[in-house]
């Protein structure tokens, strides 16, 4: 029978770890593939506002949405849908490298750095939670370029994006942290040679 250690196991994520490089490769490439499209979105904005996607996303009225999306007219409109749908595998990809991030900071801290430990225990599940509020607010932008803006589509795509925002910036700022962390712990520790004399 084989062994396949669970993911949630010290051994499950010493096998995971192995995945990070690629992980973290494929979403640099999505990310500069996402950046790419949403500069040619602003450069089809008709008005003296550029508006990208992430405008779209932080419009909360179905005024301001309309407005940004007439700006983007049918080419803006095409490529915005093709980047929403593009969002999707930038979604699973960032989710899965920033929860494998977390939860390998909170291992390799357990003995020296207990707060930091927990906090990253912590935030690998919110980092899945910005991951489900950015799908609800991709769906509801879909929504909203296929159909007709709504009070409840703009305002709710509105508070998922804010949601989604924070909890990503907190994480950034934690993995932040914890690297700074490991670079004073590296230098701070007394070598092998030095303790043994």
């Amino acid at each position: 029978m084989l062994n396949n250690p669970q993911p949630f196991t010290e051994a499950g994520l010493r096998e995971k770890k192995k995945n990070l490089p690629i992980l973290l490769f494929i979403t640099l490439i999505l990310m500069g593939i996402m950046i790419t499209l949403d500069r040619h979105l602003v450069s089809f904005s008709s008005t003296p506002e550029k508006y990208g996607i992430v405008s779209l996303e932080l419009a909360r009225t179905p005024e301001k949405a309309n407005a940004i999306i007439d700006s983007w007219g049918n080419n803006g409109k095409g490529i915005a849908l093709f980047s929403l749908g593009l969002d999707y595998l930038f979604i699973a990809a960032y989710t899965a490298t920033l929860w494998l991030f977390c939860r390998f900071f909170a291992q390799s801290l357990r003995e020296k750095n207990e707060f930091l430990s927990k906090t990253g225990n912590f935030l690998s599940w919110l980092v899945i939670l910005a991951g489900i509020l950015d799908v609800i607010e991709n769906q509801l932008l879909l929504i909203m370029l296929l159909s007709e803006p709504s009070d409840m589509a703009t305002a709710t795509a509105t508070l998922a994006a804010s949601g989604k925002f924070t909890l990503l910036l907190i994480t950034g700022i934690y993995l932040f942290a914890c690297i700074v962390a490991v670079i004073l712990y590296a230098f701070c520790e007394p070598s092998p040679e030095k303790g043994a004399t």
